[in-house]
């Protein structure tokens, strides 16, 4: 019976180890396998942001007619004119006039009335040999008494050379450098503009009056590119020195630029440089 007993021990111990053996021989099989590296989803390209339109100016409020600002601008392609005129505010309607000067008077040649667009296109090749402008003018839509006009364009036109030339494009080639010096109450103001053309120059002291420059002293256009004023004249106040540079040759090719800032305090006899 003893020897029955040993027999079964010694078979149970046997197949633990058989099922030992088995087992680490089953983990160290699936250790030598080498895991595939799992597929990562590539990243979906972003799309490029669309171009958005940039955000439009508020409009200005309108209480009376000098609350509306124009801006002009004008393009030539050819014998073709397209002026542009833009208000502070997008309840504007435009006109437009076509004058053409006359023994020293403008009188109308073509008109637009009031409409959307603030533009106008006109065929400088229909016209006579003259010398011509183009108006804008401006309306409020919810007060058509509110009116504002300016000279959009200034040409001339030869009928049979064929010729075009447009001032405000004229102008735009001219770039001025100003400057100023300070010496007591002296203010001596100057300007330069490289041009082959022969230019003259004209000069204004400004005073602000409720929030408008008014004139108060002027010099006619000529040679002179530097202007000097005894501030120490004046009555206390803001005042600033504009330059105007025009074309000889084509007078109504200008352009201008302020020069200086400043106060003024007639009892102290300070300045300051704004």
């Amino acid at each position: 019976m003893k020897k029955k007993t040993r027999i079964i021990l010694a078979l149970a111990l046997l197949l633990l180890l058989f099922s030992v053996l088995l087992s680490s021989c089953g983990s160290s099989a699936k250790d030598t396998k080498t895991e595939q590296p799992k597929q990562t989803e590539q990243p979906k390209p972003t799309e490029a942001p669309k171009p958005t339109d940039p955000p439009k100016p508020k409009d200005a409020v309108i209480k009376d007619k000098d609350d509306i600002k124009l801006a002009t601008s004008c393009a030539a392609d050819g014998k073709t004119i397209t002026a542009v005129c833009t208000g502070n505010t997008s309840k504007l309607e435009y006109a437009w006039y076509l004058e053409k000067e006359t023994n020293g008077k403008y009188e109308k040649v073509a008109t637009v009335p009031y409409q959307a667009d603030n533009q106008y296109k006109l065929d400088a090749g229909a016209l006579e040999t003259g010398t011509y402008v183009i108006k804008a003018f401006a309306r409020y839509t919810k007060n058509n008494e509110f009116k504002r006009s300016v000279e959009a364009v200034h040409f001339t036109y030869d009928a049979a050379a064929g010729k075009l030339v447009v001032s405000e494009l004229l102008a735009d080639e001219l770039t001025l450098r100003t400057e100023y010096k300070l010496e007591g109450k002296t203010v001596e103001a100057s300007c330069s503009c490289k041009s082959d053309a022969e230019l003259e120059y004209a000069w204004y002291v400004q005073k602000d009056v409720n929030g408008k420059n008014e004139k108060v002293k002027t010099e006619n256009y000529g040679t002179n590119t530097s202007y000097r004023l005894d501030v120490g004249e004046l009555e206390s106040g803001d005042y600033n020195i504009k330059v105007f540079v025009r074309l000889k040759d084509v007078p109504t090719a200008k352009v201008s630029e302020i020069v200086i800032n400043f106060s003024y305090d007639s009892k102290s006899g300070e300045i300051k440089v704004k």
